[in-house]
């Protein structure tokens, strides 16, 4: 974003700020050094005579090193702080972990548990569909069996049914035939009688 933006212009340009002061610092610290060195030390021994303003560069030396003791107690206060942060996420990141392992380690015994679900119901539905086909199976056997049986019940009332026919036929005929020969005899005890 705009704003992320400016605040690592902003960053940049103080850190580049505080190396400049740094090295300007630092170049005239080596300065003093050396005007210090070439005052105190005349032909390999040290004089102790030093004048007005060499004291005063030494005086500015001592002020910059305690202002830069300062600067390094804040930068190590805030370095510090920074990696007690670092600690607590690291931490938490290790907490944050350590709970998705046992997330995932809970979601793996529950899966674990819905697939031998899964698995029990497979087989019984198998072993139900497995069952209604034998008794499917069964029905249909006791069916053709059942109509089998009807059939030759058919067949044999048929039969009978027939024979029943033929044989009120030939009583028909037989009483036809006993009528008839009764008729003769009427008939002829009535001329005899005559």
């Amino acid at each position: 974003s705009m704003a992320r933006m400016m605040m690592v212009k902003k960053t940049v340009s103080t850190k580049r700020k505080e190396r400049e002061e740094q090295y300007a610092m630092d170049t005239r610290m080596s300065i003093i050094q050396q005007n210090f060195d070439d005052a105190t030390t005349v032909g390999g021994g040290t004089v102790f005579s030093v004048d007005e303003g060499l004291l005063e560069e030494v005086e500015t030396m001592f002020e910059f090193l305690r202002k830069e003791i300062v600067v390094l107690r804040k930068k190590n206060t805030k370095l510090k702080k920074e990696l007690a942060e670092s600690e607590s996420d690291k931490r938490e990141l290790f907490n944050q972990a350590s709970s998705t392992d046992h997330a995932l380690a809970l979601s793996k015994i529950r899966n674990d548990q819905m697939s031998k679900t899964n698995m029990t119901l497979l087989d019984d539905n198998n072993r139900r569909r497995k069952e209604s086909t034998k008794l499917k199976n069964e029905l249909k056997t006791q069916q053709e069996a059942h109509e089998s049986q009807l059939q030759d019940m058919r067949v044999e009332f048929d039969s009978a049914l027939t024979y029943r026919e033929v044989e009120m036929q030939s009583l028909q005929l037989h009483l036809q035939s006993l009528t008839a020969q009764h008729e003769r005899e009427l008939e002829a005890l009535r001329r005899d009688c005559e």
